[in-house]
C-alpha cells in the first residue's frame, strides 16, 4: 500500500557523498565521473544540474558540506521514451557505484516527499548514548538491508568530523586560578580571533581581528603552547592544565520528541510495504536492544498504522451513531440491534 500513486514526473535526484572531510575539489571530481557515467547510461536524459558543496536541499539531499553533492536529472517526455523513471533508476543503481562515494537515488513524486518524506521504510533508534546508538543502528541497517524488496538502506548518523579535543584538568586549573570559560575563550581568541577594535576610513568601518599568526596555529602541538593569563598576571601554557587529543565529533545530532534519534531509512521495490514491514518486525525480535533505547517505525508505515487506527475509530463511531438514531426512531433498544445484526449476512455475501 502507498498513500499516493506512483508518478512519472520525468525528474529524479542523485546524492553523492564522500568520506567526511573530503576536499571540495575531490568531491567535484567524483561528481563529474558520476555525471559522465549517468550520461553514458541514460539516453533519455535531457538536462542535468549538479551542485557540489552547495547550501540548501534538493529532493531530500542536503548540501552545505564539501564532501556532498547532488545531481538533478530531467528526462525527455514520457511519450519520447520507452522506459519509465523507475526502470531507469533501477538500471543505474549498480552502474554508478564508484570508489569511496556513496550514491543514493530519489525518484518519488514531490507531493509524497513533502508529506511523508518520500521514504517508505523509516526506523527511529532513540537513546542518549551515541556510541551504543551507532552500534544498534548498524545492526538494524544490516537487518533491513537483508530483507527482500528493500533497496538503498541508509543511516542518518554521518561519520564523525575530525577534531582536536582539549581535556582540561579542572583541579589543576582551579589551583592556578583558571576556570573553564577563561581557558575556552583564550583558545577561541587565539585560533578564531577576537575583534579588538575598529578602523574607520572615509565613512567605512573595518573590524580589527587579533589572533595568532598562521604559522603558529598549523599543528596540534601549537595548541598546547597557547598561554593563558591568570588573575594574578601569570602566563600559564595550555599544556600545563590540559591535554590535547585528536578525535572525532558527531557531524550532527538529531532529536525527535526531545530524544536523540538515529534514523535508518530505505526504499522498497517489487513487494508491498506491509509484507516487508512484517519481515522487518520478525527480524527485529532477534535483536538485543540495550537498556534506555527503543526502535520504532516511522515514515509511511507509521502513517499507514495511524490511518487504519483512525479509520477503525471512525467506523466504530458511525455504527454507534446509527444505532442511536435507529433506537430513537423505533423507541426500542432491542429492534435496532436485531436489524444491525441481520445486515452482516448481506455484507458477507457481497464481499
Amino acid at each position: 500500500m502507498r498513500f499516493m500513486p506512483e508518478m512519472d514526473e520525468g525528474t529524479f535526484s542523485i546524492g553523492v557523498e564522500m568520506p567526511v572531510g573530503t576536499k571540495l575539489a575531490l568531491t567535484d571530481e567524483m561528481t563529474r565521473r558520476v555525471e559522465e557515467r549517468l550520461r553514458e547510461n541514460t539516453p533519455e536524459l535531457e538536462e542535468l544540474l549538479a551542485q557540489v558543496g552547495a547550501a540548501g536541499e534538493i529532493m531530500g539531499f542536503s548540501g552545505g558540506a564539501s564532501y556532498k553533492a547532488s545531481l538533478t536529472a530531467k528526462l525527455v517526455d514520457l511519450s519520447q521514451r520507452k522506459r519509465s523513471i523507475g526502470e531507469i533508476v533501477d538500471s543505474l543503481r549498480g552502474k554508478l557505484k564508484m570508489g569511496e562515494a556513496r550514491v543514493s537515488f530519489s525518484s518519488g513524486n514531490a507531493g509524497e516527499q513533502m508529506i511523508f518524506g518520500g521514504t517508505p521504510i523509516v526506523l527511529d533508534i532513540k537513546g542518549h548514548d551515541l556510541t551504543q546508538g551507532k552500534r544498534l543502528a548498524q545492526e538494524v541497517f544490516d537487518l533491513v538491508g537483508a530483507v527482500k524488496g528493500v533497496v538503498q538502506p541508509m543511516i542518518s548518523l554521518e561519520e564523525g568530523q575530525p577534531e582536536l579535543q582539549v581535556r582540561i584538568d579542572r583541579d589543576k586549573a582551579s589551583s592556578l586560578g583558571l576556570n573553564f570559560s577563561q581557558i575556552a575563550q583564550t583558545i577561541r581568541s587565539a585560533n578564531a580571533g577576537t575583534v579588538a577594535s575598529w578602523f574607520r576610513e572615509g565613512g567605512d568601518e573595518y573590524n580589527i581581528l587579533v589572533r595568532l599568526r598562521a604559522e603558529d596555529r598549523q599543528n596540534p602541538a601549537d595548541l598546547g603552547k597557547i598561554f593563558i593569563t591568570s588573575p594574578l598576571g601569570r602566563q600559564i601554557s595550555l599544556d600545563t592544565v590540559a591535554r590535547v587529543e585528536e578525535g572525532f565529533g558527531p557531524a550532527q545530532i538529531e532529536r525527535k520528541g526531545q530524544e536523540r534519534v538515529i534514523t535508518v531509512s530505505a526504499g522498497i521495490e517489487g513487494r508491498d510495504l506491509g509484507s516487508i514491514t512484517r519481515d522487518i518486525e520478525e527480524a527485529l525480535a532477534d535483536i538485543r536492544i540495550p537498556e534506555g533505547f527503543s526502535v520504532e517505525f516511522g515514515g509511511e508505515q507509521q502513517e499507514m498504522t495511524e490511518s487504519f487506527r483512525s479509520l477503525f475509530f471512525a467506523l466504530l463511531l458511525a455504527v454507534v451513531l446509527v444505532y442511536m438514531v435507529m433506537a430513537s426512531q423505533f423507541e426500542s433498544l432491542r429492534h435496532p440491534f436485531v436489524i444491525m445484526l441481520a445486515l452482516q449476512f448481506p455484507f458477507q455475501l457481497l464481499f
